[in-house]
Parts: C-alpha cells; sequence; structure tokens
C-alpha cells in the first residue's frame, strides 16, 4: 500500500472512529424493560408520607434486570406514592438532565431551577398533587448536589445490610419531596418522615437515617470521614421513567465513574483531529 492512500485510510478511520464514539457518547437516553430479580436489602419503618401512612414500609434496594444493558444492578425508588410494576418499559435520562439542571466544570449544579423537568412532571401529578407537604422542590441545584452527596459517601455503605439500605431509601424520599420537616430528623413531622417505634428493627432504620441526614446537614467531608468512617466514591446516575400503563414507579442507578479516563467525546474528538490531521497531509503532498 502506498503511503499516500495509508494515509487516506488511517484518515477515514479516525473521522470514522471519531463519529462512531460521538454517537455513542451522546446516546445517553434509550428505553428498556426492567424485571426484577427477586433480590433486595428491604428493612421496615413506620413511614409517613405526605397524607399517606405506611406502617412497616418495607424499603430499600432491589436488585433488578435491565433486557436492553443484559446486566443486573441496583436500584433504589425515587417515587414513594407509586407501585412497583416490574416487568414495565423505562425511558432513562441521566440525574441531572430528570433534575433540569445544569452542570459545572466540577461536576455539580451550577444552575437551573426544574420548571420543566421529568422530576416536576413526576412530583406534581398522581398522588403527589394531593398528599400534603410532600411536593416538587424547587431549589433543584442543592437537592441535586445533594443527591450527589448521599451517593457518593454513603450508596456503598448503604448496600452492606438491608437497615442501611433501607435508611438509604429513606433519606432519598426525604430530599426529594419534604419542603417542611427538620431534614437532620426525620421523626419530625413533615412532608416524609419515620414514626418512633417499639420494634427495635424499626428504631435501627430510624438512627441510621439520622446518621446519613446528620452528614448531609454538616455539609463537609469530614462528618463522613470521620464520623461515620465513610470515603467518598463517584458516579455516573442513570434515571429510569415508567413508560407503560398503568405506570410503576421510578428508579436511579449509579455506575462507578473511572477517574483519569478521557469521556466518550474527548476520545471521538482525538479520533477525529487525527483523521483530519492524516487527510491534510496527504493532500499537501
Amino acid at each position: 500500500m502506498s503511503t499516500s492512500a495509508m494515509t487516506k485510510t488511517f484518515a477515514t478511520l479516525g473521522l470514522s472512529l471519531g463519529l462512531a464514539v460521538l454517537s455513542m457518547g451522546s446516546a445517553l437516553a434509550y428505553n428498556t424493560t426492567l424485571s426484577s430479580t427477586g433480590t433486595n436489602r428491604y428493612a421496615q419503618a413506620d413511614v409517613q408520607i405526605g397524607s399517606y401512612a405506611k406502617p412497616g414500609q418495607s424499603m430499600g434496594a432491589t436488585l433488578v434486570n435491565d433486557s436492553s444493558a443484559n446486566t443486573s444492578f441496583w436500584v433504589y425508588c425515587i417515587d414513594p406514592l407509586t407501585t412497583s410494576k416490574l416487568s414495565n418499559t423505562y425511558a432513562t435520562s441521566t440525574l441531572d438532565a430528570f433534575m433540569g439542571v445544569t452542570l459545572g466544570a466540577n461536576g455539580s449544579a451550577s444552575s437551573g431551577n426544574g420548571a420543566a423537568s421529568g422530576y416536576k412532571t413526576l412530583y406534581t401529578s398522581g398522588p403527589y398533587a394531593v398528599a400534603d407537604n410532600y411536593e416538587y422542590q424547587s431549589g433543584t441545584v442543592a437537592l441535586y448536589n445533594n443527591l450527589v452527596e448521599l451517593y457518593n459517601y454513603a450508596y456503598k455503605d448503604s448496600l452492606t445490610s438491608n437497615t442501611k439500605s433501607a435508611a438509604f431509601q429513606y433519606v432519598l424520599w426525604e430530599l426529594l419531596g419534604d419542603a417542611s420537616s427538620n431534614v437532620a430528623d426525620p421523626t419530625k413531622n413533615g412532608g416524609a418522615y419515620i414514626g418512633a417505634s417499639s420494634n427495635s428493627a424499626y428504631e435501627a432504620v430510624r438512627t441510621q437515617a439520622e446518621k446519613y441526614l446528620d452528614a448531609l446537614n454538616n455539609a463537609n467531608e469530614s462528618f463522613w470521614t470521620s464520623s461515620l468512617g465513610l470515603t467518598k466514591s463517584a458516579y455516573n446516575f442513570t434515571v429510569y421513567k415508567s413508560t407503560s400503563s398503568p405506570t410503576s414507579q421510578a428508579f436511579v442507578s449509579v455506575t462507578d465513574k473511572v477517574s483519569n479516563v478521557p469521556e466518550p467525546g474527548s476520545i471521538a474528538l482525538a479520533f477525529a483531529a487525527f483523521g483530519a490531521v492524516a487527510y491534510t497531509r496527504r493532500r499537501k503532498q
């Protein structure tokens, strides 16, 4: 093969790979079917969500199958007033898109109020439209950052026991819809709270939820690391919103964010640039 032919081949390959990876990187949303594996990390507590009393509420992470990805992974519910109806069809989105926020260079939410978000649509319709004090929170920038902080420090810890998993699930619900209760104390009256109970297992869930909420309220890394002994991780988030009828509850899942690895868009640009340079050199020759 001549030098010019080889250069043209590399140019074409670079441009093709660049466009392919760009396409892959932008394909953030897809439809899939989630089905139950029958495996979960549930525990119970007496929970109040708005005007709905839920004594002995089972809550925690559940392991699901994704038909499109052909994988199984843990999800948490972000829709406490809707029943899970797996198997069901879901549309996916990133968490920032679902919350209606824009991310800054450091990955934190920097702007947006969620006015046209999937989160607002979910939390202003159906049972949420009549659930006293449990509703859409307009401060979605702070809410998004709190959700990410909770996951970064407590997600791995939450999967180590059923009690911690149930507590983590409650804290998600508390953050997403509670407008009036003292976030540091899940036994306070408000949009969502855990009632005091003589059941020691229920109290263990409440106590663990308080620990996670206290760490969020302290808003500093040392509380998570020194007081709770937890280390920080970083995640990519996927939200699953039911598109079937009758609808099923919405979920969120995470995957580890690999550090020091270029994003798909960066890889694509590198391939495209390589192809463009090679093609330009061939033309000059």
